[in-house]
């Protein structure tokens, strides 16, 4: 009986495909389950903080225990004398701003909340699982969980308790995004390596073997910066000698140092206006304050506001408060270049971090005022202008560095006194 005949070429070709097609589903897997865990991880940060901002808030302008009041088979839940529903425009417009869900929890069920069903009622007197309710009402716990179940659909949600004034828990508060949504983010950031790991993959079979060596140390360094990122490190470097190849692993180099990028940017920015985040310009203005505690200079702390903002959106819609708020934010940006830098803080307020004293951190925001009054927005006809408030402060107090909280205060009572006392103006604390 003949054998059949092999091609020594075919088995050498077979050599290098396979262990590099096992080697980019690895990548793949890899980059997927490690960018996964990198969003989930600044999901929970992003929830935290945006669930303790609220409650601060809330608490601040709502006094009083929690208490549910029942009254002709129905039961409503309340905040001292108030009641929690009322305040759903509230909690829609956080909803709104931030893609997060609310609810509020008495026990273990939910009164109010602003999911919805497919009809679009609200999803109110369902309760939560055993293991939330054992981990954040029975033990007092914050917690996260990236798999929360609410009927057939899947979130991830940051659970705090609610406490009366006697110290005993009530309830419970719930901030949570529906997993669809995390998935798809992980996706959007991953497929450009996915999509070039499959293309070079293919592309092997051409490739000689003499390159199976480079190609696997190229993929062990994009791996390495993989890891890195995974780490939370967006700030590191690929190899430039990958960065500058012409082939497919060069590709897939700067795919990922683009995708670094995209979700550094994703992570910093703000989508709207291009600026800085909130989160970002927090972390930010913790950086100068180290900074200058160290090297002896000067820091001034600006918040600024948009005037009467609501009204362009009450009289002509979001779109152009969106226009306003891009259009505004353009020249933040370039008064701002070699000053400093500028954050969206929040809606229509912004940050102002100066490295300079009082006094020049003033001049330099009464011409930012200059430039935003000669601001022209034409829109449906109608030419608008825009007025602006500032409240500055100094980040040195008789030589000594004030903490984050602290000074942001002082600019809110700042810019609280522009506001009071005529608007379109520059307050500096002296």
């Amino acid at each position: 009986m003949r054998r059949k005949n092999t091609s020594l070429r075919k088995s050498y070709v077979l050599m290098v495909i396979l262990p590099i097609f096992f080697f980019g589903i690895i990548v793949m897997w890899f980059s997927y389950n490690r960018f996964t865990k990198v969003v989930y991880a600044q999901l929970e940060d992003e929830m935290k903080k945006t669930v303790n901002i609220f409650m601060s808030m809330y608490e601040e302008d709502h006094r009083g225990d929690y208490s549910v009041i029942s009254a002709n088979n129905i039961s409503a839940l309340k905040k001292g004398d108030e009641y929690v529903a009322n305040d759903m425009e509230l909690f829609e417009i956080l909803k709104k701003k931030t893609g997060y869900d609310l609810s509020f929890f008495y026990g273990e069920i939910r009164y109010v909340t602003t999911i919805c069903t497919d009809s679009g009622e609200y999803r109110t007197g369902s309760t939560v699982s055993y293991t939330i309710r054992n981990q954040v009402y029975e033990k007092e716990t914050e917690h996260f969980y990236n798999d929360v179940r609410i009927e057939e659909e899947k979130f991830a949600g940051y659970y705090v308790p609610l406490h009366n004034s006697d110290g005993k828990t009530v309830g419970m508060l719930e901030l949570i995004a529906p997993s669809a949504d995390i998935r798809r983010t992980v996706l959007n950031a991953v497929w450009p390596v996915i999509l070039i790991t499959g293309v070079l993959m293919l592309l092997t079979g051409a490739v000689a073997f003499s390159y199976a060596k480079n190609i696997v140390d190229s993929f062990k360094k994009i791996s390495k910066f993989l890891k890195a990122v995974e780490k939370g490190n967006l700030s590191g470097e690929l190899d430039g000698k990958i960065r500058i190849r012409n082939d497919e692993i060069g590709q897939m180099g700067n795919a990922a140092v683009n995708m670094q990028k995209s979700i550094r940017k994703l992570i910093e920015r703000d989508a709207l206006t291009d600026l800085y985040n909130r989160r970002y310009g927090d972390l930010g203005l913790r950086k100068v304050l180290a900074r200058i505690e160290e090297e002896g200079t000067d820091a001034c702390v600006c918040l600024g506001d948009i005037d009467f903002f609501k009204k362009f959106n009450d009289i002509y819609g979001h779109e152009l408060g969106d226009i306003v708020l891009k259009s505004v934010a353009d020249i933040l940006k370039k008064c701002m270049a070699g000053n400093g830098f500028v954050a969206r803080w929040g809606g229509e307020e912004f940050l102002l971090v100066y490295e300079c004293d009082i006094a020049a951190a003033e001049s330099k925001l009464q011409q930012v005022l200059e430039s935003v009054n000669k601001l022209e927005i034409e829109y449906e006809g109608a030419i608008l202008h825009i007025n602006m408030s500032f409240g500055v402060v100094p980040a040195n107090v008789d030589g000594k560095i004030s903490q984050v909280d602290e000074v942001l205060n002082r600019a809110d009572n700042m810019l609280y006194y522009a506001k009071e006392h005529g608007r379109n103006q520059v307050v500096a604390e002296k």
